[in-house]
């Protein structure tokens, strides 16, 4: 699985020093990206909330060698699932990515990108990533932010088509999380959104 480009992050908020790196897989004409964050955030701890805006970044991506800037507002318009996953070549890890790949189209249909995270090195996720078959729509990321440092615990976070980081949870390792029930969190968000509370 070869990357298509690789690009850096710097994040508002409070910073912290480490590296986070972001894989986007594709098939079929969608983009394939592996990207290192150099500066982070943790936004479990305070610097995001659930009904606030989820912190901002800039980026500047290498694309078949030539450098392009991105942010988090390009995916304005769409829901965003973050989820950490503590290690790549571990038992559970895999089985997870894997889940949620094989259930990123689905996401996708209902306008939700996902990303899965943890706090291994680029390099880490290039060597496992050669080893693995996944979804065009699963951004796979390596990173030491929202409170999740060195080895990364189970989170999950849902940030909203506007921005608005929505639902946030945090697993001790040994358990890890349902992809229906992330799914459903999405849709239900989405309902009430159009619909309000109790339709």
């Amino acid at each position: 699985l070869q990357p298509i480009f690789t690009f850096f992050l710097q994040f508002s908020g409070q910073s912290l020093g480490g590296s986070l790196t972001i894989l986007v897989f594709s098939r079929g004409g969608y983009y394939q990206l592996l990207a290192e964050i150099l500066t982070i955030f943790k936004m479990s701890s305070g610097n995001a909330k659930i009904g606030q805006p989820a912190p901002q970044f800039k980026a500047t991506a290498v694309i078949d060698g030539q450098f392009k800037d991105i942010q988090l507002s390009d995916y304005r318009g769409k829901y965003v699932v973050l989820f950490f996953y503590p290690l790549d070549f571990t038992f559970v890890c895999p089985t997870e990515i894997i889940a949620f790949s094989d259930r990123a189209a689905e996401f996708s249909k209902i306008g939700c990108e996902v990303f899965a995270a943890s706090t291994d090195s680029h390099f880490s996720h290039l060597a496992w990533a050669k080893l693995a078959t996944l979804d065009k729509n699963l951004y796979l990321i390596s990173l030491k932010f929202f409170g999740l440092l060195s080895c990364s615990h189970r989170g999950l976070f849902v940030i909203d088509d506007k921005g608005i980081l929505r639902q946030i949870t945090i697993n001790d390792l040994p358990v890890g999380r349902s992809v229906d029930e992330t799914l459903r969190l999405v849709q239900a968000f989405q309902h009430t959104d159009k619909y309000g509370e109790g339709e």
